[in-house]
């Protein structure tokens, strides 16, 4: 066995051995694996919900604070519950501060009210976040008659209109339940999301009683904000595996959504069952699991591990989001793919499996290391026994040993192709070696196997037979004619002088060439190869010659003499 096959076999060992440890390893970790992606899948979930849920108290923290903020300036008189235009003025920057505001209010003891607000009360604006205008209406109260007054303000001229509308038959303010659960509570509190506008868009409304220096009752002050736009910020929270996210109210109405829920119909006020059934039944189902097992009231976590929907099996979680030490309490339900689908390779190898494969393949490693530091003696002890040190071309012994191999598989040689063997040696070689030295004669043994190696047929053999003669081994079309080939290649071999330190050295060469046949031996091969070239050049020096050594024939040139074919030694 040569080194290169021995190894192949070691390496080959060594990758099995491998293979196997790794095998046995994710076998054993398998489980381990699977539950790690489980955890890492859950914990991702859950991490999406914690964000939404902050992102949500985020999204209210601006009106509370403004509401907070106003009732501190009534209470340091800043800010006076009697002056109509002083409160409007200050209603209205706040509505500038804070796009999702949608109103502020300020209800007194006595029935009066100043709202301003962002639209009219004919509902004559299609979006009142587009709108230019800021409403603001007034009620007094004299005695038994209350008097309604409007204010329009144009923010983009500037310019104001009043009216009076004698027809609005507005209910008491005081009646109204933002008011009253005030009044009752005398704290702050969050009204239902849908309980007081019949819009079809959820708002919110946070009231707080005021008081004035003396610590009088001033009112209720409350502000209106628009839910819709919580659904930007669902979307914008989202992670990459999140299939949905939806917002509900105690009620099962629907207050915000993700927008990856792309077919969902842009309403607001309507409950999960009608809203989403068309565009997202793994929602549904989970709305219906988890109110089948009953939504944790204490602020855990309900998960579904499977939703078996069709092809792709979703996980989903459902929780009691409560914000502001409880006074808002909404349900959030989130689902996205299955654990599985979300174990892919590069997910398990980065969780454990990379660590075990460099475990493992650190020792295969250094074992292929440490096979080729071994073998490298042996390597070089084949290459000196197997190779002409001079020309790296194959010595003779290993040529002969080639020329076997090639005859013993001449059976699977393709039909349209024969075997040649061809035995070459140069001509004014003996002259250069002695009138320039063996320095010179080496550069052009050397040079002579490189242009071989270059020039003859792809998989050729080339081999040092000694001294100045050289074999060649290589496979060749039937249809192509040996002869002709061989002659080409020998004019590829010496038109090019080789220069050494002493001159410029031209030289000729006689090939004889013997296409193998079966049952051939290596000895009979080289024999006729050798026959064509030893008469060949008593007929003529250059050239190449075809023969069979046992027909006693003349040997047969490719060519006849031409004048170009003179060689000389400078």
């Amino acid at each position: 066995m040569n080194p290169t096959s021995l190894r192949l076999v070691l390496v080959s060992l060594v990758v099995l051995l491998q293979l196997i440890s790794l095998t046995v390893v994710s076998f054993l970790t398998k489980e381990q694996l699977g539950n790690q992606a489980q955890l890492e899948a859950t914990s991702t979930l859950k991490a999406q919900a914690d964000e939404v849920v902050e992102k949500t108290r985020l999204f209210l923290v601006p009106a509370l604070s403004q509401l907070t903020s106003a009732g501190q300036l009534f209470a340091d008189g800043m800010l006076d519950s009697r002056k109509d235009q002083q409160l409007s003025t200050f209603f209205r920057s706040q509505l500038r501060s804070n796009p999702w505001l949608k109103g502020m209010y300020l209800v007194r003891e006595d029935g009066s009210m100043l709202r301003v607000g962002r639209f009219s009360d004919d509902r004559q604006a299609n979006s009142w976040l587009d709108t230019d205008f800021l409403i603001s209406k007034k009620i007094r109260v004299e005695g038994d008659s209350r008097q309604i007054e409007y204010e329009e303000l144009n923010e983009r001229t500037n310019e104001t209109r009043s009216w009076q509308n004698p027809a609005d038959n507005s209910e008491d303010p005081r009646q109204l339940h933002w008011y009253q659960n005030a009044r009752a509570q005398q704290r702050l509190v969050w009204s239902d999301a849908f309980s007081y506008y019949d819009n079809g868009q959820p708002v919110i409304s946070a009231s707080l009683p005021v008081r004035t220096p003396k610590g009088l009752d001033a009112g209720v002050l409350s502000v209106a904000v628009d839910l819709h736009e919580l659904t930007q910020f669902i979307e914008r929270t989202s992670g990459p595996d999140i299939n949905s996210a939806v917002m509900i109210d105690a009620n099962g109405r629907v207050i915000a959504y993700s927008s990856t829920m792309k077919n969902a119909p842009h309403q607001a006020m309507s409950d999960i069952e009608s809203m989403f059934r068309p565009s997202d039944e793994a929602l549904l189902e989970l709305y219906a699991r988890a109110n089948a097992t009953g939504i944790s009231s204490d602020g855990r976590d309900t998960l579904i591990e499977h939703l078996d929907m069709g092809e792709i099996a979703q996980m989903g979680l459902a929780r009691t989001v409560y914000l502001f030490g409880g006074a808002i309490r909404w349900t959030l339900l989130i689902t996205q793919p299955h654990w599985t689908k979300l174990a892919t390779t590069d997910n398990i190898l980065s969780s454990g499996m990379r660590l075990a494969t460099i475990i493992i393949a650190a020792p295969g490693i250094m074992a292929l290391l440490l096979i080729l530091a071994i073998t490298a003696p042996i390597y070089g002890l084949h290459r000196r026994a197997t190779t002409d040190q001079l020309t790296r071309a194959f010595n003779r012994d290993e040529f002969e040993n080639r020329l076997r191999n090639r005859i013993g598989d001449l059976h699977s040689l393709p039909k349209d192709q024969q075997l040649v063997s061809v035995v070459l040696d140069l001509d004014g070689f003996k002259s250069i070696n002695d009138h320039y030295g063996h320095p010179a004669g080496d550069l052009i043994l050397r040079a002579v196997v490189k242009r071989l190696q270059k020039h003859a047929p792809s998989d050729s053999v080339v081999g040092r037979l000694g001294g100045d003669e050289f074999a060649l081994l290589c496979c060749l079309d039937k249809q192509q004619d040996p002869l002709a080939l061989m002659e080409k290649l020998r004019h590829q071999v010496t038109n090019a002088p080789v220069p050494s330190g002493n001159g410029i050295h031209t030289f000729g060469m006689t090939m004889g060439l013997t296409v193998v046949r079966p049952g051939d031996t290596a000895e009979a091969v080289l024999k006729r190869a050798d026959f064509a070239l030893v008469n060949g050049k008593l007929t003529e020096k250059n050239r190449t010659y075809d023969t069979v050594a046992d027909t006693g024939k003349a040997p047969t040139p490719a060519v006849r003499h031409t004048e170009s074919d003179h060689y000389a030694t400078a």
